[in-house]
């Protein structure tokens, strides 16, 4: 599991904002995660095929990025 400090260190690839661990995150087929607000809010935005949608921390934790 990746330390605290460096979890803290990835942010929305939109708004430029730093995850929280409670945020409601997507992450897509290319394992890009965004703020899921984010992502359908910005009609500019190139949307590819979404893997899942959850909490910040259970996405860390099941795709593993450490």
């Amino acid at each position: 599991m990746a330390k605290k400090y460096e979890l803290d260190l990835i942010r929305c690839p939109i708004c430029q904002s730093f995850f929280k661990q409670r945020d409601i995150v997507a992450i897509d087929i290319l394992n890009t995660m965004s703020h899921a607000k984010c992502l359908y809010e910005n009609p500019v935005q190139i949307k590819l095929d979404i893997k899942e949608v959850g909490k910040y921390q259970e996405i860390v934790n099941k795709y593993g990025m450490n």
